[in-house]
């Protein structure tokens, strides 16, 4: 009994050769496929995967030659070997260049092709296993990135990333599925990332949607005919050779994984198929997860937001005063070059900064006249307490970091630990100097509300002291409107101040 079977696709057009092969691979202990044509091989090839295929070189119609290299144009995990006559052999050694494996000579030596098959049977074991170890790998490569972040944006970068990497492409695209059914593009590389992120694809108007509705995988080699619509937007009218497969996470399909290749020579296989496959799998899981965790984020988000509205309802001096310190922190951030990212956090940032007075009592923060030193003290606790009510949710980290740092001043005279310089991280900074203009040119119980020019008159004149002297500058470069905009918002009614004596503390929200 043979210990290492294989299933064998035999192909010559001599009948009689033909059934020689068939009886005396079977009595090896394999399982034989016979064909009598090229055609006929690629047709039996389609319906089931083979190990090894043996075939003569000269066949009328399709040669061994073309029929093998269809063969490993479809899956180059077969073994290919020749049967060729003593006068072919120079032609025969030509074909191995291309691929073949091995070759034998006709007249046929059992014996000797007992040996070539076996050898070919074991290199088929030791392709399948390399395969096998590199999906390995890469499935664990792709869990050590993807799940050090739950950041959505990070995990689908990592999985392009892996995806053209591993598949030797530079044709790659993800799309998630939204909820009117449509497909959303989330990342790109190559000709799909001509289309900006965001796009929106219809499932009819591509190859994934048919991967999705019936979550199976498609894989178009280059001589296969397209099987459906081709999106210019995922670049799919440039693809000679392309595989979709569908993601899945907690037994849903969430989206589609799709390559492709544009250049001649080489398709994409069933083995390339099954590492797609296995990167799509553990991706989904990864996306999924960073999608709950983003939703998660945004609720507690709107939660705290909620908490600093509440903040200003409860003082209308505060009134839409949050809103405006976050514009204009904004604004400054963009107006130094700094990306959107970034810019974004400083939005949130000073959205929030106020956050932490949820934990100063009324009687402190409504105080008309000068604070106590006790009182004081009680104020400069609300960073601390701001940044705590953040800590449950370590994305909103570097939010947390600009509500606890605005009130330090440049000169190193603020609080909470009297940071100077670029000790105090550049988002407080900015929010530092957009909370002072608009304190300032708002009106407290304590401060009389200063003209817009008087305002960005102190700016300037504290530039090296209370603030970055580059983030005022950038802050003064904005453009009218903005402080138009804010003149406007901040025109609404208020009551009077209580007093017009000078300010007793720093010009801050």
């Amino acid at each position: 009994m043979n210990s290492n079977p294989a299933r064998i696709l035999v192909v010559d057009d001599d009948p009689d050769i033909l059934e020689t092969l068939r009886f005396f691979l079977e009595k090896e202990g394999h399982e034989v496929t016979a064909a009598d044509s090229g055609p006929a091989a690629l047709r039996a090839l389609a319906q089931e995967p083979h190990d090894l295929l043996l075939t003569d070189l000269r066949m009328p119609g399709m040669s061994g030659a073309e029929l093998i290299r269809l063969t490993l144009e479809r899956d180059p995990q077969v073994v290919c070997v020749l049967i060729t006559a003593h006068g072919t052999i120079d032609s025969a050694i030509h074909v191995m260049k291309e691929g073949a494996y091995d070759y034998v000579q006709k007249p046929l030596d059992l014996e000797a092709l007992s040996l070539v098959v076996a050898r070919g049977v074991e290199r088929r074991r030791l392709l399948t296993e390399n395969v096998a170890f590199r999906n390995a790998v890469l499935l664990h490569d792709l869990s050590l990135s993807v799940c050090a972040s739950l950041d959505l944006s990070a995990v689908l970068e990592q999985v392009l990333d892996a995806v053209v990497r591993e598949l030797r492409t530079v044709h790659a695209y993800l799309l998630l599925r939204s909820d009117d059914g449509s497909f959303t593009l989330r990342g790109a590389r190559g000709a799909a990332g001509e289309a900006p992120i965001g796009t929106v694809i219809a499932p009819e108007a591509c190859l994934a949607g048919q991967a999705f509705e019936t979550g199976e995988s498609i894989l178009v080699r280059q001589s296969d005919p397209w099987p459906g619509p081709r999106s210019s937007a995922l670049g799919e009218d440039r693809y000679l050779s392309s595989l979709v497969v569908p993601l899945r996470a907690r037994d849903r399909r969430v989206g589609v994984l799709g390559i492709g290749m544009d250049g001649p020579g080489r398709s994409f296989t069933p083995a390339d198929e099954k590492s797609l496959a296995i990167l799509a799998a553990h991706a989904a899981v990864a996306i999924e997860n960073a999608r709950l965790h983003d939703d998660l984020r945004r609720r507690y988000f709107q939660v705290v937001v909620g908490f600093s509205r509440a903040l200003e309802s409860r003082d209308p001096y505060l009134r839409g005063h949050s809103e405006r310190v976050a514009l204009l922190a904004q604004f400054t951030a963009r107006q130094m070059g700094l990306d959107e990212r970034r810019c974004e956090v400083i939005y949130h940032g000073g959205l929030l900064h106020d956050l932490g007075k949820i934990g100063v009592s009324d009687h402190v923060l409504h105080k008309p006249a000068s604070l106590t030193e006790e009182e004081f003290n009680e104020i400069r606790l609300h960073p601390a307490i701001g940044r705590e009510i953040l800590a449950p949710i370590p994305d909103l980290a570097p939010i947390a970091e600009i509500i606890y740092t605005y009130h330090e001043k440049y000169d190193g005279s603020g609080y909470p630990n009297r940071l100077r310089g670029e000790q105090i991280p550049l988002h407080s900074r900015i929010v530092a100097v957009a909370d002072a203009y608009d304190a300032m040119t708002s009106g407290r119980p304590y401060q009389t509300r200063m003209s817009f020019d008087a305002a960005r008159a102190r700016l300037k004149e504290q530039a090296g002291r209370m603030f970055d002297p580059q983030v005022v500058d950038a802050f003064l470069s904005l453009p009218p409107s903005v402080f138009e905009q804010m003149a406007a918002a901040s025109g609404e009614e208020r009551p009077p101040p209580a007093h017009t004596s000078p300010d007793p503390r720093p010009p801050s929200g």
